[in-house]
């Protein structure tokens, strides 16, 4: 079945010569040109059947998503080892969630918080001791610095506000003071949840002059790379992170042991 006819393309869409998102102002003096497609569609009877298929699926879906609502369930009640929140579980929600998670650490009496990814190997020894031994700072991490906000691909940023991302913590490891993570989530300037959960935490912070850790017993990576004295070994497969362990039982570091 060929369609004919084709009807227009909208662009919603419009980058200037630079690569910057035009505004209305901008826009009307673009040159945008609609236009039109056709296509084919084959084995139209596999996809009818496919289509007339779509209820049933659906309730299969449904009955999954309660399973699975279920199972979470039974296991908050009996490990109390998960934060659930009502969110959306896309990647477009990673703010929101970690937000969530850090609003509800920074209720608990503790005096430092540490956020870190499932993929990332931590010195824990190494940073409790960092964390006994110093004071004077509020926040501790690998901090990336001068990034462009990007405008392509998978980590694209439409909304951030400034071309330039503010300093932010790497995502792989960072430590708050209790105290001053309160202060950060105090800040009521910056919507939540429009941007990388990272940036987002960079945003937060400009209002505060927060102090950097410096100095420390160990140091925190941005990549896989094998630094110097490292506290944590991020973005690393399960293989990965067996041999890591290996080295750290051997000799007590987190990068492959000195022959």
């Amino acid at each position: 079945m060929v369609l004919s006819d084709p009807s227009p393309i909208h662009v919603f869409e419009v980058l200037d010569a630079k690569g910057n998102y035009a505004d209305s102002s901008t826009a009307k003096n673009s040159h945008i040109v609609n236009g039109g497609f056709g296509f084919m569609i084959e084995e139209i009877d596999y996809w009818a059947h496919h289509n007339s298929q779509r209820t049933f699926r659906n309730l299969l879906w449904e009955e999954h998503e309660s399973l699975l609502g279920n199972e979470l369930i039974v296991e908050q009640n009996v490990h109390k080892d998960l934060l659930l929140i009502d969110v959306v579980d896309v990647y477009a929600s990673l703010s929101l969630k970690t937000l969530a998670f850090l609003r509800w650490a920074s209720t608990l009496k503790y005096e430092f918080v540490l956020k870190t990814d499932d993929d990332v190997f931590l010195d824990i020894d190494t940073i409790l001791d960092q964390l006994g031994s110093s004071s004077g700072w509020d926040w501790w991490s690998c901090f990336k610095v001068g990034w462009p906000a990007p405008n392509a691909g998978k980590w694209r940023d439409r909304l951030s506000p400034s071309k330039v991302y503010p300093p932010f913590p790497s995502g792989s490891g960072y430590v708050f003071r209790t105290d001053s993570l309160r202060k950060l989530l105090s800040n009521p300037n910056f919507p939540e949840g429009t941007i990388g959960e990272d940036v987002t935490i960079g945003y937060l912070a400009t209002r505060f002059n927060f102090r950097k850790l410096t100095n420390s017993l160990c140091h925190w990576s941005c990549d896989s790379r094998c630094a110097k004295q490292p506290c944590n070994v991020p973005e690393i497969s399960v293989e990965q992170m067996e041999k890591v362990w290996g080295s750290y039982r051997q000799c007590g570091r987190i990068c492959e042991c000195h022959k």
